[in-house]
C-alpha cells in the first residue's frame, strides 16, 4: 500500500506521479488498495480478494457495486458518481453477523 501512512494531499500527489509514469511508459503497476475510491479512481483493472481467494477481477465500475461490497467486506455502502473524482464508495454499517 504505497499511500497508506500518507496525508491527503500526499496520496494524490504519489498516485498522480504513479499513474503518469504508468501511462507515459505503458508500465503496468500493480498495488495492494483498501480503500476502494481511490482504487476505483486510479485503477484501470481491480481483482477483489476475500480471505485470500480472488472474488472478482474487472473495471472499477463492473466491481464496485453495493452488492460486491457486501459480498467481500461485510459492509453496506452507497456508490456515488462524481464528475471529477469518479466513484466514491460512502460505507454506511457494517453487516452484523457478516461473516469475514
Amino acid at each position: 500500500e504505497p499511500t497508506n501512512s500518507l496525508d491527503i494531499h500526499h496520496q494524490l500527489e504519489a498516485l498522480a506521479t504513479i499513474s503518469d509514469i504508468s501511462r507515459s511508459t505503458g508500465m503496468t503497476v500493480v498495488m495492494a488498495v483498501h480503500d476502494l475510491s481511490i482504487a476505483a479512481r486510479y485503477a484501470d483493472m481491480l481483482m477483489m480478494l476475500k480471505n485470500g481467494a480472488i472474488v472478482a477481477i474487472g473495471k472499477p465500475e463492473e466491481l464496485i457495486t453495493p452488492d460486491r461490497i457486501r459480498e467481500v467486506y461485510n459492509v453496506d455502502a452507497r456508490i456515488l458518481h462524481d464528475p471529477e473524482a469518479g466513484l466514491i464508495v460512502a460505507p454506511l454499517r457494517a453487516v452484523v453477523g457478516g461473516a469475514l
